[in-house]
């Protein structure tokens, strides 16, 4: 006799034991981000899309450069970024 699951998962699973689900990569987080080898975490800055026209130059070279990703969003880049 099968020892009894408190939950009842076993029963819609067909008696078979339950997997852990396998941890993966958030597709878009690596396409968006950067993890280095400190730790941080780099990020292109967003408003270079479009209506650039009445920027100034410098505005549009700033805004092409790298950041790194704030202190307040780190830990859900991080969790997305597993490998």
């Amino acid at each position: 006799m099968a020892p009894k699951s408190s939950n009842g998962w076993d029963r819609l699973l067909g008696g078979r034991k339950q997997m852990a689900a396998k941890i993966k990569t958030h597709s878009g987080a690596k396409k968006r981000f950067q993890l280095l080898k400190g730790g941080k975490v780099k990020r292109k800055q967003t408003g270079m899309r479009h209506l650039n026209s009445h920027m100034s130059s410098k505005r549009k070279r700033h805004l092409g450069d790298m950041v790194y990703v704030d202190d307040a969003n780190y830990l859900q880049i991080r969790r997305c970024l597993v490998f």
